[in-house]
């Protein structure tokens, strides 16, 4: 008996092609919960679980890294009640100490614009009651650069070139003057006077990675000052907030040495924010604390001719 081999072919090639691709996304689809209507969507579906797959990775490594760090950064812890006793008689120890001071010293003034600084001499007087400083910048070629004299919330500034004297409140030199050479008669006072600290007022204590923070807040006003002492506490750095709790003054000081009773700091950076940004920086040659200042610095007089302008806040 014979056979005969018959080949069947499907009636529509093209659907069973079809058919067969949407089998193996079903089973795809059972697999991971999709349901692909055809080889378009399931290339789609694929890549967006990719991507979503993706995203979770990411987000997940970046919670890792966030809370890695956070445990590793040394977190500010309060301090003992012996600890803040001791940081406030050192430090109103060395205020009370500081009536007077002569110095030499070398005057930094940056540039606005380009990283550049000029350098001149200097010599500086300060009183602590009643506030009195005075402070001359000259060359070796210059014998007057500058004068600048502040009494009683007053401030003077000559400027030889222009034989001219500015004159007006202090707080007028944090405003932007129209004048060559900004010295903030205020900031300089700030920079040179040791703080005294009222234990009566609100002071926030803090141990740091450096040493301690002292963070003191004025009821009437609400501004703050905060106050970073290193562990031998000489204090690093002093910034004034303003009633907006904006950064508006900054003071640093570096080089700590023994004078005579009293530590002073050989270099200091004051930095001026707000309302116009300021700089200056001063690195001493010799100090001598506690010395009268004399008539001729507590009663220098400008030449007689000068001409005198007053700046307001207006101006």
């Amino acid at each position: 008996m014979g056979y005969r081999l018959v080949t069947v072919q499907p009636r529509h090639p093209e659907r069973s092609s079809t058919q067969s691709k949407l089998r193996e996304g079903s089973r795809f689809s059972r697999f991971f919960g999709l349901r692909p209507q055809n080889d378009d969507t399931w290339v789609a579906e694929r890549l967006h679980r990719h991507r979503l797959i993706m995203r979770t990775v990411v987000f997940f490594l970046f919670l890792f890294f966030f809370a890695k760090n956070a445990l590793a950064s040394p977190q500010p812890t309060l301090l003992d009640d012996e600890t803040q006793k001791q940081i406030l008689t050192v430090l109103n120890q060395n205020a009370e100490s500081l009536k007077t001071l002569k110095a030499s010293l070398e005057i930094g003034i940056p540039h606005p614009t380009e990283p550049l600084v000029h350098w001149c001499h200097g010599l500086i007087a300060f009183q602590k009651e009643p506030d009195f400083l005075y402070l001359k910048g000259y060359h070796s070629l210059v014998p007057l650069y500058f004068l600048l004299k502040s009494f009683e919330h007053k401030f003077w500034l000559y400027l030889p070139r222009q034989y001219t004297v500015y004159w007006g409140e202090n707080a007028v030199l944090e405003q932007n003057p129209d004048i060559d050479l900004r010295l903030i008669a205020g900031d300089i006072f700030k920079a040179i006077a040791p703080p005294k600290i009222n234990p009566a007022e609100q002071i926030e204590w803090q141990a740091i990675e450096t040493g301690y923070r002292l963070t003191l807040t004025e009821a009437d006003t609400n501004r703050k000052q905060e106050i970073e002492l290193d562990q031998a506490l000489n204090i690093r750095k002093i910034t004034h907030y303003n009633a907006a709790i904006f950064r508006a003054l900054e003071i640093t000081k570096n080089d700590w040495r023994l004078v005579g009773q009293i530590r002073l700091p050989y270099e200091i950076i004051i930095k001026r924010f707000v309302p116009r940004p300021n700089h200056l920086i001063m690195r001493f040659k010799e100090i001598r604390p506690n010395e009268t200042l004399g008539a001729a610095i507590l009663d220098h007089q400008f030449p007689s001719d000068v001409t005198y302008v007053e700046l307001t806040e207006r101006m």
